[in-house]
């Protein structure tokens, strides 16, 4: 990992250029601009980043706003609505591409109509594409000819761009990130200590416990050596909020749990917030509130959100919350499996993605004293606990313990 943390902090500031002719001209984007710029180089080429810059209006030098650097997940790229969801919330954000592709119209972060954007649009002389998404599987190359070091690259630089923006607060920057992209931002908080706060989505550190298909890509030796993001988490003092499905066949709760917990002593912000059926995507991923209520928290003045003081135990599914006097607790519940977990293709596809095997058991749970308690049923073999809350402004968030593994 610190052969990656020393090519991200040589890289040069970049140069911005405006791209006036990929503008939107969606009435809806407006003030989002199309930019690129020179990411690290590519077996001796330059390689042109593209991206996309909104800030909102009204924020100056005298009236500075927080900001995000967002990250998208595989297949897809940088996208207008994402910008705008967060612009509409207070925050600038840039959105760039990490595959190395450029868009083929000045609308097609909007994605409607089909493929939006291209490797095989033309490049100035001197340029190539930067490396696309390799699943991981292009450990044994020159490190700076893999695709995660380019994307880690992409995102370090747009990091500097966003915060060079005169009405742009550098210290309220923080970075969000979906799937692959919540992999990018994982390693970006442990490598890139500038961002005020952080919210992997769907992706996170600790791959190699992973269940699903991604787990043995983070047992090869070249991914080992340089892309475990919990190599840095020890020193991570931001607040992060790990956001995730609770059944997702590319990711499993092990991960994020262990995400959850290496990180949790950095700042008392930080949790944890599985979604119950969650989709696995990039407009679901950027859907659930929370993931706003929490920046505003960080950076931006809002309430502050309640936390896990204490966790759950394999004897115990008992936990103390801190909870603002301004927030109530309206709920709470617990998810169980009754065997160990473990993921397989498929019944009716043995080639296909493996996925969870187990389905899982929901009971409920109880809230007293700033205490939350539940029952756990004989036989449980893993489980977490599940809290709903309302904000002073009747805004409802729900948080998770850690996932606790039993013997049953």
């Amino acid at each position: 990992m610190e052969e990656v943390r020393k090519i991200l902090e040589t890289l040069p500031a970049p140069e911005v250029r405006s791209r006036p002719e990929l503008d939107t001209d969606r009435e809806e984007f407006r003030g989002i601009r199309a930019i690129d710029y020179d990411g690290l180089p590519y077996k001796g080429k330059k390689t042109s980043v593209f991206a996309y810059l909104g800030v909102p209006k009204g924020a100056s030098p005298d009236a500075p706003v927080p900001g995000v650097v967002l990250v998208h997940g595989g297949y897809g790229h940088p996208y207008l609505p994402w910008v705008k969801k967060w612009n509409d919330r207070g925050f600038a954000a840039i959105a760039m591409e990490t595959t190395g592709a450029q868009p083929l119209g000045r609308n097609a972060g909007d994605w409607r109509g089909g493929p939006q954007f291209s490797r095989g649009v033309p490049l100035p002389e001197g340029y190539v594409p930067a490396p696309d998404n390799d699943e991981m599987l292009n450990d044994e190359a020159p490190l700076e000819e893999q695709w995660m070091t380019h994307a880690l690259s992409q995102v370090w630089l747009a990091n500097g761009i966003l915060r060079a923006q005169p009405g742009v607060d550098a210290g309220r920057v923080g970075i969000c990130g979906i799937s692959w992209g919540g992999v990018i931002t994982s390693l970006s908080l442990a490598l890139d200590p500038r961002y005020a706060f952080a919210v992997p989505i769907y992706g996170s550190g600790y791959l190699d416990r992973a269940l699903s298909y991604i787990g043995p890509k983070w047992h090869r030796p070249g991914n080992i050596r340089h892309f475990r993001a919990e190599d840095g988490f020890a020193a991570v003092r931001m607040p992060v909020l790990w956001l995730a499905a609770n059944v997702d066949e590319n990711f499993s709760p092990q991960s994020h749990s262990a995400s959850y917990e290496a990180t949790a002593g950095g700042d008392p912000l930080t949790s944890l917030c599985w979604i119950d059926k969650m989709p696995h995507g990039h407009v679901a991923g950027w859907t659930p509130e929370i993931q706003y209520l929490f920046a505003d928290a960080a950076v931006n003045g809002g309430e502050p959100l309640a936390h896990f003081e204490t966790q759950p135990d394999e004897e115990r599914a008992e936990a103390k919350l801190i909870v603002p006097p301004a927030t109530r607790v309206t709920g709470a519940r617990i998810f169980t499996i009754d065997e160990p977990m473990s993921f397989a293709p498929p019944p009716d596809d043995p080639n296909g993605t493996p996925r969870m095997r187990q389905t899982f058991a929901v009971h409920g749970a109880s809230y007293a004293g700033g205490v939350v308690s539940a029952a756990i049923p004989r036989g449980t073999r893993g489980y977490y606990v599940e809290v709903f809350f309302e904000n002073a402004a009747g805004r409802p968030y729900s948080l998770c313990s850690r996932w606790v593994e039993r013997d049953g």
